[in-house]
């Protein structure tokens, strides 16, 4: 099942970015994907990675969960992230398995669903450019970064 989440307000401007949202749990998808289609964004949520690798646009950022019913979210988002299909990942998990957030911190950062989808407001305005709706900073492909620019591991 694929949802578009669209402003709540029909006054409000089209959409300078467009935002995807993988999560396969729909009170959660939904959640995040009304909290940031309030913002002015379009949303296109996917309950699963083979519905998100359907997909043929291009987005300004993705929301992964990190364990999907099909796979891997980090996989995915790391595979998206590859291709230019996605700008930049964030992740939104109750994942509790500190090797597995390890993995996932080197491909983007992390909110905790236990923060609520607003929790993932802050993190998402960092990373969209407010006019153009590109993402506001360079992102690489973790092989494509130098070093000193890809995320620190963190220990645990």
């Amino acid at each position: 099942m694929l949802f578009v989440g669209l402003p709540l307000d029909p006054e409000r401007p089209a959409p300078n970015a467009r935002i995807l949202v993988v999560e396969d749990d729909v009170l959660v998808s939904r959640a995040i994907s009304r909290v940031l289609a309030h913002l002015g964004w379009e949303v296109i949520a996917a309950p699963s990675c083979l519905a998100a690798r359907a997909l043929a646009c291009r987005f300004d950022l993705g929301v992964f969960e990190l364990e999907l019913i099909d796979g891997s979210g980090i996989e995915l988002a790391q595979a998206m992230l590859d291709v230019g299909q996605v700008d930049f990942a964030v992740f939104f998990t109750a994942e509790l398995d500190t090797r597995v957030l390890g993995q996932a911190r080197r491909v983007g950062p992390l909110v905790k669903k236990s923060e609520g989808a607003e929790a993932l407001v802050p993190v998402v305005v960092g990373h969209i450019d407010p006019v153009g709706g590109r993402s506001s900073g360079i992102r690489l492909t973790a092989a494509e970064a130098p070093v000193a620019a890809r995320p620190a591991k963190s220990a645990g």
